[in-house]
């Protein structure tokens, strides 16, 4: 009781964000009735415990173990939390072998905090391409290695994870006798249930080409997403050895025992003639009926859907890794493990969960690591504008659920280890967003991997950008490509039914500078490498119809809102804006949103849009007042846009009207006013008229 007390207090103290001051240093001033051991929480009545006891109570929080992961407070630290040290495993060839995968940099940097993570809460965060993913199943793989923290519940991606493992261990098999030989982790991606048990009995029914079995429940697989590799539906085929599933040698002995009981248990004889082919899941379940027509538990267990739980159960309980969303995570079947087996959480995209979300994958305190990006797009919140029949918001606490965990603990200021080297877009292809979404991250670079010469698409489209728009001053002697914004205004229409924006100027010119693009690149950028980013969902129907209609591009280049794209990335993108002067800028100019819209690409990045979008009177405004695609009225901040514009205008990488279709167009600005000093005026044939933006801007 008194463990689960401090836990409790302990983890509400951390979220709170009040320095943990009643656990570290307790009363004030000490009285009688209030010794210094111990104070009163005015809140719950719970002890809250001094400098003087938080060692030792954490001590024991976190067991006794060879290692001792806490380091001993000092009677001169007063005050200070204690830390874990990450990398005291049990095997440090094996330690030292995962780290080695880590980039110089990003080792350096990561080290310093994993030798002392302050209560075994650990934050990393990066820019988009800052190997956040990486760095998450490499220490994932370290956890796997510590006595304190090798059951690990993590609500992210798997996949890698899991292949890393498969690496390392291969890796270090390599020099040792069988009899030494490192066992694969059992990592299980977690589904709903229901869906895991229904996907098994598809599966050995389509083989022997059987009808849906009896009684089915299936849920709609339209609506839902399977991913068959490491879930629970794998492992319970490889346990009983259907059709070409089989356990590795060096997976789990713990999976292999289990394979044993399977197939000598006399309970399980009825899955086993049925996964073998000869009963359908219909007759055994009529044989259950049969046999064992009492309601007794010891008769329902040996129903054949709950013999396939059990297994199923049985399968999840061995796993050393459960990768899940929180809310499958509920499910009973997966809330063992993570409330009680697990001994560390692992929380990937930090920065788009909010703080009640996180919590379901931390349900008590233990060891935490977090990562994530919290300038990207913020949680989803689906109550956010929703009101009832009074006109009054039906969820009060909406605008706090709109920060992410991420946010709100770098707030409070818990240490956090920031990764600063870009390794996924191509040199020069980040400066704008590093410039104006992460000025503060320190001593930003790109890796080697991310330069020009082994780039062929980035040079293929910056070639062509250059020979088509003279205004275009290229970076590339300098072993820099940067980004491109080109300029095409056309006319931002609303439409009635669903209030989102479209603008088909913007998009039949951006379906015609792909195809210009992939036929200048000699096949260099083929359509599988474009994909197109837009804020709104009427002008992404619009795109979607013009793609349909060029049989070199349909199907084959993808369109997204920046909300749907997030995670993933493509050689090249095209942002449409789909707003102008004419319009407010919308929710296109949210900092978050453009933050994702920039960062999605890895060799070419090509912005369409009006280069006067953001009037001069609103560039320095803190916020003002915007409709976005539901209708409601919300307050932007167009500081970030303004200065996202100014960087193409002030690194002269704003493609303007130039060329043979816009040649009878005259300027209608100074040069300086697009980013032209004087020696650049040679170099520019045409400017754009800002009274012409119905007739020539909009490229057409």
């Amino acid at each position: 009781m008194e463990r689960l007390e401090f836990e409790q207090e302990l983890q509400q103290q951390f979220i709170q964000g009040n320095g943990l001051r009643g656990l570290v240093f307790g009363p004030r001033r000490p009285t009688p009735a209030q010794p210094l051991s111990a104070a009163s929480s005015p809140r719950t009545g719970a002890p809250l415990f001094t400098d003087r006891l938080f060692a030792s109570t954490l001590e024991k929080f976190y067991k006794d173990c060879v290692s001792n992961p806490i380091k001993p407070l000092a009677p001169r630290e007063h005050g200070t939390i204690p830390a874990i040290n990450f990398l005291s495993t049990r095997d440090e060839r094996f330690c030292e072998l995962v780290l080695s995968r880590l980039r110089p940099v990003t080792r350096q940097r990561l080290e310093k905090y994993l030798k002392a993570v302050p209560l075994g809460v650990l934050m990393v965060t990066g820019f988009p391409g800052a190997g956040k993913t990486d760095v998450i199943s490499t220490l994932v793989n370290i956890l796997l290695d510590h006595d304190d923290f090798d059951k690990l519940f993590v609500y992210a991606s798997s996949n890698a994870a899991y292949k890393l493992n498969r690496q390392f261990v291969d890796e270090y098999n390599k020099s040792l006798p069988s009899h030494r030989h490192r066992q694969y982790a059992v990592v299980i991606r977690g589904h709903n249930i229901q869906l895991e048990h229904e996907r098994i009995l598809s599966t050995v029914n389509n083989a022997f080409n059987r009808t849906a079995h009896y009684n089915s429940q299936q849920l709609p697989r339209s609506k839902r997403v399977f991913q068959m590799p490491l879930s629970v539906a794998e492992w319970v085929l490889k346990i009983v050895g259907f059709g070409n599933y089989r356990l590795n040698t060096h997976d789990s002995g713990e999976l292999h025992d289990l394979r044993l009981q399977y197939l000598a248990l006399p309970a399980y004889d009825p899955l086993r003639r049925f996964f073998g082919g000869g009963k359908s899941w219909d007759d055994i379940v009529t044989e259950w009926k049969t046999h064992y027509p009492g309601p007794n538990d010891a008769d329902l267990m040996r129903k054949p859907d709950n013999l396939l739980s059990n297994l199923m159960t049985s399968v999840i309980s061995r796993a050393d890794v459960l990768a899940a969303t929180p809310h499958v995570a509920k499910d009973n079947a997966y809330i063992c493990f993570t409330r009680q087996i697990a001994k560390a959480s692992v929380l990937d995209e930090a920065g788009a969960m909010n703080v009640p979300q996180a919590l379901l994958g931390w349900p008590n305190f233990r060891a935490w690591l977090l990562a994530g990006d919290e300038r990207q797009l913020p949680p989803t919140l689906m109550t956010l504008h929703e009101k009832d029949s009074s006109g009054n918001f039906v969820n009060k606490f909406a605008r706090h659920l709109r920060v992410s965990a991420l946010e709100r603990f770098r707030r409070i200021g818990w240490p956090t280890c920031v990764l600063n080297e870009q390794l996924r877009i191509v040199d020069g292809g980040f400066d704008p967003a590093s410039e104006v979404f992460y000025p503060d991250v320190s001593d930003f670079t790109y890796a080697d991997s991310c330069g020009i010469a082994n780039r062929p698409k980035a040079v293929a489209a910056e070639k062509w950008a250059v020979s088509k728009y003279k205004t275009i001053k290229s970076k590339q002697h300098k072993g820099k490509i940067q980004p491109v914004f080109i300029h095409v205004q056309g006319q931002c229409k609303v439409e009635e039914l669903t209030a989102s924006r479209y603008n088909i100027q913007q998009a039949d010119k951006t379906i015609q500078l792909i195809l210009e693009l992939m036929n200048a690149s000699n096949g260099t950028i083929d359509a599988e490498d474009i994909g197109i980013i837009s804020p709104y969902a009427a002008m992404n129907r619009r795109l979607e119809s013009l793609l349909e209609g060029e049989p070199s591009l349909d199907r084959k280049v993808t369109v997204h809102t920046p909300d749907t794209f997030r995670g993933r990335e493509k050689p090249v993108i095209f942002y449409v804006l789909a707003v102008e002067r004419g319009s407010t800028a919308g929710h296109v100019a949210s900092r978050q949103r453009s933050a994702v819209g920039i960062t999605r690409h890895t060799d070419g990045l090509f912005i369409i849009g009006d280069i006067e979008t953001v009037k001069p009177e609103d560039a320095k405004k803190k916020a003002v007042a915007v409709t976005n695609d539901d209708g409601e009225v919300e307050m932007i901040d167009l500081r970030s846009f303004s200065q996202l514009v100014q960087w193409f205008t002030r690194e002269k990488r704003v493609g303007l009207p130039y060329d043979d279709e816009w040649q009878q167009v005259k300027p209608a600005k100074k040069d300086e006013d697009y980013g032209l000093d004087k020696d650049d005026k040679d170099d520019k044939d045409d400017g754009d008229d800002e009274d012409n933006g119905d007739d020539e801007d909009n490229g057409d």
